[in-house]
């Protein structure tokens, strides 16, 4: 079925995602730039809990864009959802950007501001991150694989599940336990136990 814009050839505001989609798909550059208008600060603000670099978000986002008119042009992508679909191409463009980065990319004026600002929290925040990586290599591997694509990636149960090959009810009760194991972990680095008396 095929979704024409109806509109005046300046005005866009009013047109749904769908026949904005639909208009993008035909080769309309300005449909397409009212799709970014629209969308760019929700995925933007998204980006940015993903990744902690203001640079590495903006172009995160702008990648996503790119990918998606591609997929557009050649008849793929979103139909009629683009904002769920946005978030995905940011969530995987960040997640891919962390794989070929090992290290935490940090503006270093952010840093900087940070540390200038308030020295004590910015202590903390190195020593709680410290903390929260010794309590996770403390947890077994499986544990950790299971938190890393649930929290970190995000997945849902039934892609983890297909992946690993395990019911969902088993992923969840990996998951469950890996949390718990985690939490008391945390606590153990974070707390040490009282020495005994003698």
């Amino acid at each position: 079925m095929a979704v024409e814009l109806r509109r005046p050839s300046a005005d866009l505001t009013a047109c749904s995602d769908r026949e904005l989609i639909a208009g993008t798909r035909t080769g309309d550059s300005e449909a397409f730039a009212e799709l970014y208008r629209r969308h760019e600060g929700v995925a933007l603000s998204r980006a940015r809990q993903l990744v902690r670099s203001a640079s590495d978000s903006e172009d995160i986002v702008a990648e996503a864009f790119v990918k998606i008119l591609d997929l557009l042009l050649r008849g793929g992508g979103p139909v009629d959802d683009f904002r769920p679909y946005l978030l995905t191409c940011v969530r995987h463009g960040s997640v891919d950007r962390g794989r070929r980065s090992r290290t935490v990319a940090v503006d270093p004026a952010e840093m900087r501001d940070s540390a200038a600002a308030n020295p004590a929290e910015f202590t903390d925040g190195v020593e709680n991150a410290m903390t929260l990586k010794t309590a996770i290599a403390s947890v077994p591997s499986r544990w950790q694989s299971i938190l890393w694509r649930m929290e970190v990636e995000d997945r849902s149960i039934g892609d983890v599940s297909k992946e690993l090959a395990l019911s969902p009810g088993a992923v969840a009760s990996l998951s469950y336990r890996a949390r718990k194991a985690l939490s008391a972990a945390y606590l153990d680095v974070h707390q040490p136990a009282a020495p005994q008396p003698l």
